[in-house]
């Protein structure tokens, strides 16, 4: 049975890289199930060969998909349009899909930590002009010492079918994840343990299951 040497990199992460031996008939939806279980990976992604814009077919083998031996693929996550505005100005709160045992952010600087109960949660300050403004915000930084840069409603948290995904709200509103800055309106997969920068803040994302 033919074998295939591969590397196999997380895009646009600090993920270090990992060397696999796989078969050649592998289809390539269950090898992406594999990197997303060892990376501990949430959300949309696609095998891509590096260097390439476009996706591996999912149900086609590595071979029959043109991967050689040798080769190194990108494991992509899939962005994805939202409607995550028009949910924000109905300010309901909407229950995760499912049970989770904790799921908050931790501020690296001063260790504040912030239970996020609800979805669409806002990440961003306290508007004391408008208390209505305030009914989504869930990570409330207006105490935070380099809060100076965020918004009020700076950021965005959402949920779907258990994985979680994060946007920001405005141009004039940079958010990163992974140190790579977010497109405006665009959802981004939001693993466990990544680290969100707004302005001088930084938080890390954690979900705990039962």
């Amino acid at each position: 049975m033919n074998r295939l040497e591969l590397t196999i990199a997380i895009a646009r992460t600090s993920k270090p890289p990992r060397r696999v031996n796989v078969r050649a008939d592998l289809q390539v939806d269950k090898l992406l199930g594999a990197v997303k279980d060892h990376f501990n990976l949430d959300g949309e992604y696609e095998l891509r060969l590096a260097a390439s814009h476009q996706p591996l077919s999912a149900s086609a083998a590595l071979a029959e998909a043109g991967v050689e031996n040798g080769a190194a693929l990108e494991c992509v996550a899939v962005l994805q349009r939202s409607n995550t505005p028009s949910l924000i100005q109905t300010g309901e709160r909407r229950k995760f899909s499912q049970t989770f045992g904790r799921v908050y952010f931790r501020d690296q600087n001063s260790l504040t930590e912030y239970e996020l109960r609800w979805w669409p949660a806002i990440i961003g300050r306290l508007d004391l002009a408008d208390p209505s403004r305030n009914r989504l915000l869930a990570v409330d930084l207006h105490t935070d010492e380099g809060a100076e840069g965020v918004s009020r409603h700076h950021a965005c948290v959402t949920e779907a079918d258990g994985s979680f995904f994060v946007e920001a709200l405005a141009l004039t509103n940079p958010v990163f994840v992974e140190g790579k800055k977010l497109q405006p309106g665009i959802r981004t997969p939001l693993a466990t343990g990544a680290t969100l920068q707004l302005g001088r803040v930084l938080l890390n994302f954690n979900v705990r299951n039962q």
